[in-house]
């Protein structure tokens, strides 16, 4: 499954990884992390989509086993989640 990548680094800081960039986004900031992947889920370049998933991928299989990017995708997404569907029936 290629998808971008989400990570934290040691500092406790989250990140989304780009093709020859990183957006940086303190962990506790999850809306400020939802804005950066709304963003980056919107791009409409494709070519430049692929190779940012491409080199996600590549990432991944070289510093992580499946368990624990599992584990960090679902809290990740869950988080999102919850937060896009707060703003969207105000609550």
């Amino acid at each position: 499954m290629n998808v971008p990548v989400l990570s934290n680094k040691n500092s406790g800081l989250s990140e989304i990884l780009n093709n020859d960039n990183t957006i940086l986004v303190d962990s506790g900031n999850l809306e400020h992390y939802c804005v950066e992947l709304n963003r980056f889920l919107k791009c409409q370049n494709v070519e430049q989509v692929e190779r940012q998933v491409d080199n996600a991928r590549e990432f991944v299989e070289k510093n992580f086993n499946y368990d624990a990017v599992m584990k960090k995708y679902n809290n990740i997404y869950d988080k999102y989640v919850k937060l896009t569907e707060e703003k969207k029936w105000g609550y």
